[in-house]
């Protein structure tokens, strides 16, 4: 990404990739029939997670073109967290069980604290 500041080429990846995740939303909430409903984006993953400026700031601005209704948050919690915790609702767990992955997953994928937790407005990324 940062490359992406002094070079036209990676500004132009970035550009394209922001772009591609509201391609994505676009087709999501036309097929979903949800244009008329309020829709919240949650953004995974490492690169929709890294904080870019440049990405994110592209990607809400093409949501908005989608509509007032649609809004952005970045997910903190890596990837694996989800997925754990989707483990966890199939083995029934209880509630101290989520907890107790939760925090041991952002400690030990070193997610807790700066992108880690819920998810995220924009404005609230460091």
């Amino acid at each position: 990404f940062e490359a992406a500041e002094n070079d036209a080429a990676a500004g132009e990846i970035v550009d394209r990739l922001a772009a591609e995740r509201v391609a994505l939303v676009v087709a999501a909430v036309s097929r979903l029939e949800l244009a008329d409903q309020e829709v919240e984006v949650v953004l995974g993953g490492g690169l929709l997670q890294s904080g870019n400026r440049r990405l994110l700031a592209g990607i809400e601005a093409g949501l908005g073109e989608i509509g007032p209704r649609v809004s952005m948050h970045v997910a903190r919690s890596r990837p694996i967290v989800g997925a754990v915790l989707v483990g966890l609702d199939r083995l029934g767990a209880g509630s101290d069980a989520y907890a107790r992955a939760r925090e041991e997953l952002d400690r030990t994928t070193g997610s807790g604290g700066d992108v880690a937790g819920d998810a995220a407005a924009v404005s609230e990324l460091p």
